[in-house]
């Protein structure tokens, strides 16, 4: 996964920085981190695509189940609960992730 890849190597690259203990060294590996931030940024922001995509399909879905609010027979077999239940996975995906990432990035700044 693209997203733990770069995780992992924003958390070597913060240990190489800690071990550092000369201020230039250490100014000397910030454009590096700058570089990895960029790389965070650009993940985040196609998790923030996803989400926005995500928020669509919601949605959709709460005009389906909206429309079957006048139905009383069979209503509860018709509402879309597997999708809905998809579309909760994906946002619990992008939650973590999105959190994870945004924590790099702050890492990687300070």
């Amino acid at each position: 996964m693209e997203i733990g890849a770069v995780c992992q190597e924003v958390d070597a690259f913060l240990v190489k920085k800690q071990a550092q203990d000369s201020p230039l060294l250490q100014a000397v590996l910030m454009g590096e981190g700058i570089g990895l931030n960029d790389k965070v940024s650009e993940i985040h922001g196609r998790l923030q695509a996803e989400l926005a995509m995500l928020d669509i399909e919601l949605r959709t879905l709460g005009q389906a189940w909206e429309a079957l609010d006048s139905q009383a027979e069979g209503r509860v077999n018709a509402l879309p609960l597997a999708k809905l239940e998809a579309l909760a996975q994906r946002l619990s995906f992008w939650v973590k992730w999105s959190g994870q990432l945004a924590e790099r990035s702050s890492r990687l700044m300070f």
